[in-house]
């Protein structure tokens, strides 16, 4: 995946654009794999297991689950940033206070006069 269009220009843009994010997410998920793994084991945490699984692993889980949970609901009740990423364009400016802004110093001087 080519994240710019100009990622190609230089070595260095090369570097830090796609090979140093993708050694990033390499490295990430094989500690990943090696963490499950090991939380598997009930031994790993406090040495509580459900059904010979380490609890570790189970509240791991279980936070990913309610956080996919979380994620599904806020996408049916906020459709549009999910859709485009935020909120439409001058929606905040829209509703947003306009201020009347004075040529004046904190003083109450106004400005140009000596």
């Amino acid at each position: 995946m080519v994240f710019s269009a100009g990622s190609r220009e230089s070595a260095k843009t090369f570097v830090m654009t796609i090979f140093m994010p993708g050694l990033d997410r390499v490295l990430l998920f094989i500690i990943l794999i090696k963490t499950t793994i090991s939380s598997l084991d009930p031994d790993f945490g406090s040495g509580a297991d459900i059904g010979g699984v380490g609890l570790v692993f189970i509240m791991g889980v279980g936070v990913l689950a309610i956080r996919l949970v979380t994620m599904i609901m806020m996408s049916v009740l906020h459709c549009p940033f999910f859709r485009w990423g935020s909120a439409q364009r001058g929606h905040a400016a829209s509703t947003a206070r306009k201020i009347d802004v004075k040529p004046e110093n904190a003083t109450g001087i106004k400005a140009g006069s000596g």
